[in-house]
């Protein structure tokens, strides 16, 4: 079963009809959502599901590892999503995802949001401090077909990362170069969080040992979502 409609929901569809996994997309994606109601409708959907003996994986955020972001309604809100699931859930993934990239017109995603404004020659405002994860959603669904296939009475919560992060300015310049553009940036020295992250355990017998390079799979991400016209 998948609950949901976006990019995380369609990437997963082969469990649509599965009789033994919830696969639950539908949850708040935008990390800079202040609306309580959002957060309301989540947390009311997920108890929907809770007498259920199916496993139920559930995608958080590893953000909740950043400091700079720690005080924000949306973090609280997914730590408050995650205790629900450990304590009403007999069956649970938990998998907190960096940010995720593929092929959506969520313009609220990191990535769509850079593209777009080196696509359009928009200033942009740069944390300098601020690095960011990145996974392919494709990795997403490699990897965690693996774990729920192999490994269904897992009940614990796990960071999927893939990468080696990157700073928000080499992103910025990684799509300009791609583009052919030269924008305006406005540099906020001693804006931004940094944080670190390591493959889980969990995932080394999946193939994940050690965290690929960050560039050159950002380089490899624009080049199959981002193609120049």
């Amino acid at each position: 079963m998948v609950v949901g409609s976006g990019l995380l929901a369609n990437t997963f569809a082969t469990f649509k009809d599965n009789e033994d996994v919830i696969i639950f997309a539908s949850g708040v994606s935008n990390s800079a959502c202040v609306d309580s109601e959002q957060f309301k409708r989540e947390l009311n959907l997920v108890a929907k599901y809770k007498t259920s003996k199916k496993l139920f994986v559930y995608f958080s955020t590893s953000s909740i590892e950043d400091p700079f972001l720690k005080g924000s309604l949306y973090i609280k809100h997914k730590l408050e999503i995650e205790f629900y699931v450990k304590d009403n859930f007999k069956r649970y993934l938990i998998v907190r995802l960096p940010n995720v990239v593929g092929k959506t017109k969520n313009p609220n995603t990191l990535i769509n949001f850079v593209y777009n404004c080196v696509q359009r020659e928009e200033k942009i405002n740069i944390q300098l401090k601020a690095s960011r994860y990145l996974i392919d959603v494709a990795d997403i669904f490699s990897y965690l077909y693996k774990l729920i296939v192999n490994e269904p009475e897992l009940n614990k919560t796990v960071n999927l990362i893939i990468a080696e992060k990157l700073p928000m300015l080499k992103i910025v310049e990684s799509f300009e170069e791609h583009l052919g553009k030269n924008i305006e940036k406005e540099i906020l020295p001693n804006a931004g969080g940094d944080y670190l992250l390591e493959v889980d355990n969990i995932f080394n017998k999946y193939g994940i040992s050690d965290l690929v390079n960050g560039k050159e799979y950002l380089d490899n991400l624009i080049d199959k979502y981002y193609p120049v016209c």
